[in-house]
């Protein structure tokens, strides 16, 4: 027996070559399909823009000095687009949105860089080989070789030449970024509360007992790291987080529900009155009908009063919603309802919110002064710490912060964690107060079940997914017995088999970076937005070389790993003979997220419909705060106008990984992905530009592992190159691509020694140029916000509705009594 005949997996031969005759017609119907679609969606952007400036361009309306070039009418604009220069993209957009662009153009130059090599140079020695098993998709492929052809030593040297450009491009990329992120370092960004104040920032964690007291903080730094400071105490500011805010935050979500009440039965009520003042103003025929007209228009002002409906449950003390120096009026349409004067009802409960608030906030300041002042640090009278073991140290230059951040402050381990401090932003404050130890163990913890997770649930989907492109086997799942009856040549069994895998394979892979982002906020606590989004790209990645590379295994998860255990050395056959079987289905899959998904960015379909849904129930009034909100960017996620680059760059790596897995072997795919780099660079290069508002910033903090990631998968589609040419018998192939894998470590080396850490803060040297520059250093008293770094519940004030006086207007408020649903609480209500 030959060597490469023990390394044959027969099982997936015939699916294989079925699966490359029928690439062909399920990537036309894929394109033909999603591409009438993204015309659709692109057709709906060019007719909407223009009457729709805050759903299609809200950040000029939000942030008017920061306003890109007016866009033109038509596809002009595209041009207009691709002229607007890096400079002028970091200016309006910022460090993070800047570095997304310039990875999706630094994937854009490399995937036509592969595709352009690939089809002048490798089409033609494949296309050219007299190999028999040849069909019309792998004609133009590596499989079109035979076996010990002196050919491969194209695919050889196409190897070194994609490795060695894709290098080349990661090094000059580096380097502009060292530039641009130095300049973020010195300057910061002027969307960042506060200015460079967080530049002089650092943040504290896992303080002992003893430091938890902001006295005693500013104390550790005065006399142990700054003791012979030539012009006085470094320390401007300290702030320790309290704990136990549980309460005082829902006191203030109460009351800013209460306040949008308020304002929206205002805005409802002005709006009715000047609808009476215009029915009024309508030019009548005589005195009479004007005189009927008035008596009609002043009866129905009594009837159509807003009104606020409150359900309730017969408890005693429910019925102290209505204050007793509030007009109380007998209903007899209901049973013990009672009627009140709206307005000033919910401006009466509003004002009670307000002060309830007021006095649990001075109560905690009282609590927080008596832990500062006792003798166990952070400790109240009664016993409890309300001191955590995180804060906030404002230094008075950048020498000091530089000193600080990049010293070993404490022998103890997990003791006196200090890091340059983020963009105010940044920091998820429901989180702050967490201990580092417990956030580790979680995440830890969290990190098991995501291994889990992989191989008991995510590999089990992928298997799913690929059991719908063979009907015989799905057909044996309980209650699918009736797809056996469909007639291969139908649409439906055609669009079952073609489209319906990578659609729900894409659809499923899409939605982990949102899954993982709630995990890592609510469940492992994690204490920014940046940590937020550099844990999803690891976690996201890790599953999309899962998904490409047990995709390339087959469908069938039991006949692989019994395989694997009969001949453990087929596993490189299984990888190898499987590339050019699943290439179609990949290709499909670029195409879906290609021309659907980044069509659907670009429509803008979603906050498009909801904001007319909203401006259709705005017609009985809104107030201004609920008109402000709509387009605020948001830490949670839940507006359309915030971007969070840790769960895109997944999805863009993906397609990265394919390209450079199947530049050689497939050279097709290059085709694919080119297309998918060129629509998401034109789409998303828009929306940062006109659409994008980001909810933090953190100055392009996930370049360096993306471009890791890259290399990573750099690696990842040699070694496959690798696999492939043990099954074409290039065994002196495989000997001279092992110093390939030399090169690219020691390229990654090289990076992470010496660029790495000119990107993770300012070095001391370049903090003496900034102290020597800016003569003017920071002080209390010039631009210097106290309260910066302060938990928000501490900082929250006083509400007052943001509509204009509302003393002389009024409405009724009815208390409904039932006895049925004893779910909804006293502050539950709603304007009618």
């Amino acid at each position: 027996m030959d060597p490469i005949s023990s390394l044959k997996c027969a099982a997936f031969e015939n699916d294989d070559e079925s699966s490359i005759e029928n690439a062909w017609p399920g990537i036309v119907t894929t394109f033909i399909l999603y591409g009438t679609v993204s015309l659709f969606f692109i057709m709906i952007f060019e007719c909407c823009r223009g009457a729709n400036p805050m759903v299609y361009s809200p950040r000029n309306e939000i942030t008017p000095d920061r306003k890109a070039l007016k866009m033109p009418g038509g596809f002009y604009w595209v041009g207009t687009l691709l002229q607007i220069d890096d400079d002028e993209t970091l200016r309006v957009a910022g460090m993070d949105a800047y570095t997304l662009v310039r990875f999706l153009r630094f994937n854009l130059i490399l995937s036509s860089f592969c595709f352009l090599f690939t089809f002048i140079i490798l089409v033609p020695i494949y296309g050219s080989s007299n190999h028999d098993s040849a069909n019309s998709f792998s004609a133009a492929t590596m499989d079109n070789l035979r076996p010990g052809s002196g050919r491969l030593w194209a695919c050889w040297v196409s190897a070194y030449v994609i490795s060695g450009v894709t290098l080349h491009f990661i090094n000059v990329e580096w380097r502009n970024h060292i530039i641009k992120r130095t300049f973020f370092f010195k300057n910061g960004d002027s969307s960042i509360p506060g200015g460079r104040q967080f530049l002089y920032t650092v943040g504290v964690n896992s303080l002992p007992m003893e430091l938890c007291s902001e006295f005693k903080l500013a104390q550790y730094f005065k006399d142990q790291l700054f003791p012979a400071s030539s012009d006085g105490s470094e320390v401007v500011s300290c702030i320790v987080h309290l704990n136990k805010l549980t309460e005082l935050k829902k006191l203030i979500d109460k009351s800013e529900s209460t306040v949008v009440k308020l304002e929206t039965a205002i805005a409802q009520r002005n709006k009715l009155h000047r609808d009476r003042e215009a029915e009024r103003n309508v030019p009548q025929e005589d005195d009479e009908a004007c005189h009927e007209t008035a008596t009609l228009a002043s009866a129905a002002d009594s009837k159509l009063e807003p009104r606020t409906v409150y359900c309730c449950v017969c408890i005693p003390g429910r019925g102290q919603l209505v204050g007793d120096d509030e007009e109380v009026v007998a209903s007899g349409a209901l049973c013990c309802s009672k009627a009140v004067n709206s307005i000033p009802h919910l401006s009466n409960l509003l004002k009670e919110e307000n002060e309830k608030v007021e006095s649990l906030q001075t109560a905690i300041m009282r609590a927080s002064e008596y832990a500062e002042s006792s003798a166990r640090s952070g400790i109240t009278e009664k016993g409890k710490q309300i001191k955590s073991g995180s804060g906030f140290v404002t230094l008075r230059s950048r020498q000091a912060v530089s000193v600080v951040s990049q010293v070993l402050l404490s022998n103890s381990p997990l003791s006196v964690e200090v890091s340059q401090a983020p963009d105010p932003r940044d920091v998820i404050w429901d989180n702050a107060n967490g201990d580092m130890r417990s956030i580790r163990h979680r995440q830890s913890t969290v990190s098991i079940i995501v291994k889990f997770f992989g191989l008991f649930l995510f590999i089990p989907l992928l298997v799913l997914c690929n059991l719908f492109g063979d009907i015989e086997r799905l057909s044996k799942i309980p209650g699918l017995g009736a797809l056996k009856e469909l007639d291969p040549d139908s649409f439906v069994y055609s669009f079952i088999t073609t489209q319906v895998p990578p659609l729900l394979q894409a659809t499923i892979v899409g939605l982990l970076p949102t899954i993982f982002t709630a995990v890592a906020i609510h469940i492992e606590g994690v204490q920014t937005y940046s940590a937020v989004q550099r844990s999803v790209l690891d976690r996201a990645f890790g599953c999309q070389l899962v998904n490409v590379y047990f995709t390339l295994l087959g469908a069938s998860l039991g006949s692989t790993l019994k395989t694997i255990i009969d001949k453990p050395a087929c596993i490189f056959a299984l990888l190898g003979s499987a590339i050019p079987a699943v290439a179609g289905y990949f290709s499909q899959i670029v195409l879906i997220n290609g021309l659907m998904g980044t069509g659907l960015e670009l429509s803008r379909l979603v906050p498009l419909i909801v904001d007319k849904l909203l401006a259709f129930s705005d017609k009985k009034g809104v107030s201004i705060r609920a008109q402000q909100e709509r387009f605020k960017p948001k830490g949670d996620g839940k507006d359309y106008i915030s971007i969070f680059p840790g769960e895109l760059y997944p999805g863009i790596l993906f397609v990265t990984i394919l390209g450079l897995t199947y530049a050689i072997i497939v050279p097709f795919m290059s085709a694919a992905t080119t297309l998918f780099f060129l629509l998401a660079f034109v789409v998303y290069k828009h929306n940062v530009l006109y659409v994008y508002c980001p909810v933090f910033e953190s100055g392009g903090d996930l370049f360096a592992k993306i471009h890791g990631y890259v290399l990573t998968g750099l690696n990842f589609g040699n070694t496959t190159l690798v696999a492939y040419f043990i099954i074409k018998e290039g065994f002196l192939q495989v000997l001279f691509m092992l110093p390939l894998f030399v090169v690219v470590e020691m390229f990654r080396k090289h990076t992470t020694a010496n660029y790495l850490p000119c990107v993770q803060g300012i070095s001391r040297e370049g903090a003496v140029k900034i102290d020597a520059q800016f003569t003017s250093r920071l002080q209390p008293s010039d631009s210097f916000e106290d309260s910066l770094f302060r938990q928000p519940e501490l900082n929250h004030s006083k509400l007052l509705p943001l509509n204009e006086d509302t003393t002389t207007v009024t409405s009724e408020v009815e208390i409904v009594h039932t006895t049925h649903d004893t779910s909804l609480g006293a502050g539950n209500a709603r304007v009618v």
